[in-house]
């Protein structure tokens, strides 16, 4: 345990070793590439993340925007990539949902802070306990499953928006599903126009270049 805090207390490791070479100018011009094309495609996810879960657009660029910085700052690998991360969405918005007031469908981001804030030093804890071992005993299963309910979860809470429906979709699969047939009346064809161009753009640039930023699921 000891040895892990060390490690991770120490502000120069493996992450800086390419630093010490000749041609870390090219690094830096590397990194920076790579962490603009990593942020063109992190902002729209978090804008995107933060709705599906019950806030604002706002939301997620300020937590997009911190946790990268502390990533960054204390993460202990360089091979790791911070941002938004779909599996949290059904935990949070389930949370906003639970303190929302009619006056103040926001009422539960301080609560959502305060989670945050607490549970960044238990994992922190159970990363120096080595508990992390613990994943690998998941079935693969499992976590297949989760990750397919996960992605239906937000195709339905970004259908409201590529129908041009004018109500917010949020709450459970069946609430969900019961608001979006109550507004159908409100179906507009140039949203869902925009969203299959979208759809159709996006799947195209992968096959004119790899260099090309292109947004996916997890």
């Amino acid at each position: 345990m000891w040895e892990r805090l060390k490690h991770f207390l120490n502000p120069i490791d493996a992450r800086f070793e390419e630093m010490r070479t000749r041609q870390w100018p090219l690094v830096v011009l590397r990194d920076c590439s790579a962490g603009l094309i990593v942020a063109m495609m992190a902002i729209p996810m978090a804008m995107g993340f933060a709705m599906a879960s019950g806030l604002r657009p706002e939301h997620g660029i300020v937590a997009g925007a911190i946790a990268g910085l502390v990533g960054a700052l204390f993460g202990g690998s360089k091979y790791n990539v911070y941002g938004p991360v779909a599996a949290l969405i059904p935990m949070i918005a389930g949370l906003m949902a639970a303190h929302q007031t009619p006056d103040n469908p926001y009422a539960g981001h301080s609560f959502l802070v305060l989670i945050c804030v607490v549970s960044g030093p238990m994992l922190m804890l159970l990363g120096l306990l080595g508990w992390g071992r613990i994943a690998n005993w998941v079935p693969h299963s499992i976590v297949v499953g989760f990750t397919i309910g996960i992605a239906v979860t937000i195709a339905l809470t970004q259908l409201g928006e590529v129908l041009g429906l004018k109500v917010s979709v949020s709450g459970s699969f069946i609430d969900k599903l019961t608001l979006i047939i109550q507004h159908l009346d409100e179906f507009n064809v140039w949203a869902l126009s925009l969203g299959v161009m979208t759809f159709v753009v996006t799947k195209s640039l992968l096959k004119k270049s790899i260099y090309i930023p292109r947004l996916s699921l997890p």
